[in-house]
Formats: C-alpha cells, structure tokens, sequence
C-alpha cells in the first residue's frame, strides 16, 4: 500500500474535500502518469465513500527575469 493509500484510510472518512494541482507546464509530457493517479483517486474506496467535492486546477507559472529598478512612466 503506497503513502497516499495509508494517508486516506487513516482519515477515518473524515475526507472533506480534495484540491488537485496540476503543472500544465510538463502536463503534455506528463499526461498519462497524471490521467493515472487522478483515476486512481477517484476510484479510492475511501475517496467514494466520504464523496466530496474535488477541485481539479491546472497553473502555469512563467517566470521572466525583471529588474524592478527599470519603471515605465
């Protein structure tokens, strides 16, 4: 039984809602190990049994080298 599994049971079904966070940045490279675990945790009994909402968000973060100093007037 992997972590993610203990950590459910352990919740007593106390579950009150799950956020899952993708990187849509190495989504592409990704998708099927991604596809997986979030199959995988939907279909956990303990994730079926207590039902709630789920929140399923993609962020893509770019980050741009800025100096602060240079303000446009």
């Amino acid at each position: 039984m992997d972590l993610f599994s203990r950590v459910l049971e352990s919740s007593g079904g106390r579950l009150r809602g799950l956020i899952y966070v993708v990187d849509s940045g190495s989504l592409q490279k990704q998708l099927r190990d991604v596809a997986v675990f979030l199959f995988s945790l939907l279909t956990n009994v303990v994730v079926h049994k207590a039902a709630p909402p789920v929140l399923v968000a993609c962020n893509k973060q770019v980050c741009h080298e800025m100096d602060i100093t240079d303000k446009k007037k």
